[in-house]
């Protein structure tokens, strides 16, 4: 078969998720994270990012009313599941240093989910041409939205 001029070919072999292609944006974002807690108070008092009624501090006193023996869920302020509010009692309780790692791992397998989700979407519709480029771009898209760095750096409760 021969080729006109102005045509380019690429034989390119349709690629399959690889977790090596995420490695260099996985740590990107592991790290844009981290540097976000150290800023956690002042975003913390944002109401961009923070919601009073999902607030980290609001499970936090959910946790000691259930401590001190009072019922949380009398309160009209508690807003939590309450496998939601034994979890991070247990978690605080136990290992408050795992907390925001917890958090970061989240957000991060979310963004992961996501473009798996898209690529998988964008295979069934459009064929496999552009399929790792469209994951990459979702993957970017969330990880390295700013809303999505500050809440998992304040530890902000709201989905």
């Amino acid at each position: 078969m021969a080729m006109k001029k102005d045509e380019i070919s690429t034989k390119e072999q349709p690629s399959k998720f690889s977790i090596i292609n995420f490695l260099f944006p996985i740590s990107a974002a592991i790290s844009v994270r981290s540097a976000s807690a150290a800023y956690a108070d002042f975003f913390a008092e944002r109401v961009e990012f923070n919601s009073v009624v999902y607030s980290f501090q609001q499970l936090k006193d959910g946790i000691a009313l259930l401590e001190d023996g009072v019922d949380p869920f009398v309160t009209k302020n508690m807003h939590f599941l309450p496998l939601t509010l034994h979890f991070f009692r247990h978690l605080l309780n136990t290992f408050p240093s795992l907390i925001l790692p917890l958090f970061i791992f989240l957000d991060v397998a979310t963004a992961l989910m996501i473009s798996q989700a898209a690529g998988t979407v964008w295979r069934r519709v459009k064929g496999d041409k552009e399929a790792q480029r469209i994951e990459t771009l979702v993957f970017n898209l969330y990880a390295f939205n700013p809303i999505t760095i500050v809440s998992t750096g304040i530890l902000s409760m709201t989905v």
